[in-house]
């Protein structure tokens, strides 16, 4: 078990792992799990006027299981070396490390409005966190080529929050991630970052799109190629 945490943690910090992962999946990902379930549970511990079901953190591991179906079936077409649902949901849970920080009570450590930049940033920290951990576990355990890499690092999310800001719901997303209480101001808090963020997510969606489209048929014809010549 040991090595297990000591994984999750060289993971976090982008180095090699030591234990088998391929013969202890099963306690990998339940220590994972655990930890995903920490971060939801810590990101409302706090905040007594939060809906229950909220409150006991396991929307965060449903939400593990419904991203990592998204980014397996997203990259699949991209025909990675070394690709399954498995290793996908694990590494989901593996980047939820970095969101222990949410369970830092900032609210009750310093006034109302210093706490909301606190939250935000923090959110920004561990965003760009697991994003960064996402790209290597792509490069480096996928073995997906440098293009192939940068789509399938940046669809997926595009995909997410494409639609949240169409519908408005963008804002109040990060707000609960970040932990930022329902007290705040919407606008006073990311109004211009959040615009910012969707308008980059609509401009950068098509062209993710057509290169997604080229890149899986291009990746493809290979075995379109040697089957036809096996027939």
């Amino acid at each position: 078990m040991l090595t297990i945490l000591g994984d999750f943690l060289r993971f976090a910090f982008f180095q090699r792992l030591k234990g088998n992962v391929a013969d202890n999946w099963t306690a990998y990902l339940g220590v994972g799990l655990a930890i995903t379930w920490l971060v939801g549970f810590g990101r409302t511990w706090d905040f007594d006027l939060a809906p229950l079901w909220l409150r006991t953190g396991l929307p965060s591991v449903g939400y593990a299981f419904v991203l990592a179906a998204l980014i397996w079936a997203i990259t699949l077409a991209l025909k990675p070396a070394r690709w399954s649902y498995k290793s996908v949901l694990l590494m989901v849970t593996m980047t939820a490390l970095p969101g222990l920080i949410y369970a830092i009570p900032v609210e009750r450590l310093m006034p109302a409005e210093a706490a909301r930049g606190v939250n935000m940033i923090f959110l920004l920290i561990v965003a760009t966190w697991r994003m960064a951990l996402y790209y290597r576990f792509l490069r480096d355990v996928a073995l997906l080529p440098p293009r192939a890499t940068l789509v399938a690092w940046l669809l997926p999310p595009a995909l997410i929050v494409a639609p949240l800001s169409l519908f408005g719901l963008l804002g109040a997303i990060a707000r609960d991630m970040g932990g930022v209480r329902e007290t705040a101001d919407p606008g006073e808090i990311s109004g211009g970052a959040i615009f910012f963020i969707a308008a980059a997510t609509w401009l950068l969606l098509p062209v993710l799109l057509m290169s997604f489209i080229i890149l899986a048929i291009r990746r493809r014809r290979p075995v379109d190629a040697n089957n036809q010549s096996s027939t």
